[in-house]
């Protein structure tokens, strides 16, 4: 597709292939559009989760950039890779023309909590069980019966290609909270030089929006859009409104 370059980065215990496929037709009609997964995902490299930091997945990003001579390409970071999305800035703040940052992590003060508690679950029994549940925690005034028609917007069919094997899962919720607690994560937030657009969602279950949106107001470039009616997943909620906003 021709256009300018967008790199996706998905967030916690997802994929590549979480992003809504509506979403991403959108955006490939009009800009070259990149789907990264992070290192150990969705492939048979191996990698120390005993290492994994959001900014060894940062330096990743960059070197993917690098390696396919993207032109200053724009980074849509949905949840954790918002978090990724904004580290690859400050490593190479030169390298972006712009970061979407969509219910990104944020860094914070000692006296700040970012996210909420974890929603309680029984046993999953089922694929329906597992989509259920992550569906209501990432939307607003989700019902399971709105599941089979949001479950054939996935980018492919099987849901074990959603998500990372368990073992990442802690990994990868360990690297968020010592990123977010980061007092240098903070200094180069409080001195971004990428511009960035915070999508920020009036409903989210999963990220406090009012630390994170008191915490976006000291990034230097910042805009930022209030998005109401929405869960965490921003674009499952509104997917095409979502590819409107990012040029």
């Amino acid at each position: 597709t021709k256009g300018t370059p967008l790199v996706l980065l998905t967030g916690y215990a997802t994929t590549g292939n979480f992003w809504n496929s509506a979403f991403v037709q959108c955006l490939a009609a009009r800009h070259q559009v990149y789907l990264v997964d992070y290192a150990g995902i969705n492939s048979s490299e191996s990698v120390n989760l005993h290492t994994l930091s959001i900014q060894s997945m940062a330096l990743d990003v960059n070197e993917f950039s690098h390696k396919l001579k993207l032109k200053h390409p724009a980074l849509v970071g949905w949840s954790m890779g918002g978090g990724v999305a904004l580290e690859a800035s400050f490593i190479a703040p030169h390298e972006y023309r712009q970061l979407y940052l969509i219910a990104p992590i944020v860094p914070v003060t000692k006296q700040q909590k970012l996210t909420f508690p974890s929603a309680e679950h029984g046993e999953f029994k089922s694929e329906s069980d597992v989509l259920n549940y992550v569906f209501n925690n990432n939307l607003y005034n989700y019902e399971s019966t709105n599941l089979p028609p949001l479950r054939a917007k996935f980018l492919v069919t099987k849901v074990s290609e959603l998500f990372p094997s368990l073992e990442f899962m802690p990994a990868q919720w360990s690297a968020i909270s010592q990123w977010i607690n980061s007092p240098d994560a903070l200094n180069k937030f409080r001195n971004g030089q990428t511009q960035a657009v915070f999508f920020i969602p009036q409903d989210d279950k999963i990220i406090n929006q009012k630390v994170a949106e008191s915490m976006v107001q000291q990034y230097p470039k910042a805009k930022i859009e209030t998005i109401e009616k929405s869960g965490h997943a921003v674009s499952w909620q509104f997917p095409l409104e979502m590819c409107k906003d990012i040029d």
